[in-house]
């Protein structure tokens, strides 16, 4: 099968109008947005600059600056505001939101990173969850899903061949992961409550290069926009005035 392909968009330039039934899924390496770094930590409030601080530093550091800040650039796109005057609430026990505002229609976010790189999804009103994985070796994977998969996961994991499956089990690890971020609940919650977990829909979105991914959705079907994140001077002129 042909793997999809990711569209290089610039952050200004690509969003457009989230239409009912599609997502939107931003890509971005790190490799790519480093030479953007400092614009990136423009954008973000004193408050996540002051968490930003607190983090190791090198890559962990760059997700969260480049993750945090591309969301609100894209954000403040779709909502039509400034990307540090989009405001996020957190129900009690449930996962952030963007403040509800009647200037502007609701758009539901998630963000998800690992290894190297952040990838961002996007709807108009309606839940999703977004999990990604950079693949590499575990160890042992056969125990964990033979205890903890829902049984989806599981026959699907336990069905690839043995050197498919580390692939295999970080894929189905995004499943379950973007379940839950969809859901609301944590992972505990979908572990604990898997007939909960069956009012969402899953699918692999084709992640590039050496990464997994999945989307979670409630029906009907949705149809993906995929873009690969292409910073430029453009994307960051409003923070800079």
């Amino acid at each position: 099968m042909t793997p999809p392909s990711w569209q290089p968009t610039c952050l200004c330039t690509g969003p457009g109008s989230l239409r009912d039934g599609q997502v939107h899924l931003w890509f971005a390496p790190l490799a790519v947005q480093r030479p953007w770094m400092e614009a990136y930590a423009a954008v973000l409030t004193p408050r996540e600059s002051r968490q930003a601080s607190r983090l190791a530093g090198g890559v962990v550091r760059e997700r969260f600056t480049v993750g945090r800040g591309m969301l609100r650039l894209l954000l403040g796109s779709y909502l039509g505001l400034e990307p540090r005057a989009v405001e996020f609430t957190s129900p009690p026990g449930g996962k952030p939101i963007v403040a509800p505002s009647p200037r502007s229609r609701a758009v539901a976010f998630s963000l998800s990173h690992s290894g190297e790189a952040c990838l961002a999804a996007f709807r108009a009103s309606d839940d999703i969850g977004v999990d990604m994985e950079w693949v590499r070796d575990l160890q042992d994977c056969e125990d964990i899903a033979a205890r903890w998969f829902p049984p989806a996961e599981r026959r699907s994991f336990f069905t690839a061949r043995p050197d498919e499956r580390p692939r295999r089990f970080l894929l189905c690890w995004t499943q379950v992961e973007a379940r839950a971020k969809a859901d609301g609940s944590g992972l505990g919650g979908i572990l604990a409550r898997a007939d909960r977990s069956w009012s969402w829909r899953v699918r692999d979105v084709g992640a590039p290069g050496n990464y997994v991914a999945s989307l979670a959705f409630r029906p009907p079907p949705v149809r993906l926009a995929r873009r690969s994140v292409r910073p430029a001077s453009c994307c960051f002129e409003s923070e800079a005035r």
